[in-house]
C-alpha cells in the first residue's frame, strides 16, 4: 500500500511539473542573413499582417515562441520574448505570421495507474524585419 501511495505521489508531482513547468516560454531564432546587426534601441513595432508595414523591408530572422498549456498570461510573455529577441537581432519591427496551438500527442506516465497526459503547445511565429535604407 505504501508503495502505491509513493507511486501515486510521484505521478502527481510529474503531472504538476508538466502542467506548471511547461508554461515557461521558449524561443527559436533562425537568422536569414549572415551579417550581425547592432541591437535595436527603443520599441519594436509589432504588425499582424505584412500589408500593414508602411515601408519597404528586408527579413532578417524567423522567431518561433512556444509555451505549454497554461492559464495565465502566456501570450503576452511570448510576445515580450519575441520583441526582446528581435531587438537583439537588430530588427525595426516584427510581423506575426501565425499563432495557434500544436498538439504533440500524449505522454505516458509509467507505474502510476494507467495514465497518459495530452501535450499541446501554444506557438507564435514572427518574422523580424528591418527598414530598407
Amino acid at each position: 500500500m505504501l508503495r502505491f501511495k509513493l507511486r501515486a505521489f510521484w505521478g502527481m508531482m510529474v503531472v504538476a511539473f508538466l502542467t506548471v513547468g511547461g508554461c515557461a516560454p521558449s524561443i527559436q531564432v533562425a537568422r536569414l542573413e549572415t551579417a550581425h546587426r547592432i541591437p535595436t534601441e527603443g520599441d519594436i513595432i509589432i504588425y499582424m499582417r505584412p500589408e500593414s508595414v508602411p515601408w519597404p523591408y528586408d527579413e532578417i530572422g524567423i522567431l518561433t515562441a512556444r509555451t505549454g498549456d497554461c492559464m495565465r498570461d502566456c501570450g503576452n510573455r511570448k510576445v515580450a520574448l519575441i520583441r526582446e529577441r528581435a531587438r537583439r537581432l537588430g530588427a525595426d519591427a516584427v510581423i506575426i505570421v501565425s499563432q495557434g496551438t500544436q498538439h504533440g500527442g500524449y505522454v505516458h506516465i509509467p507505474g502510476v495507474l494507467p495514465m497518459s497526459m495530452a501535450v499541446s503547445v501554444d506557438v507564435i511565429r514572427a518574422i523580424a524585419i528591418v527598414q530598407q535604407r
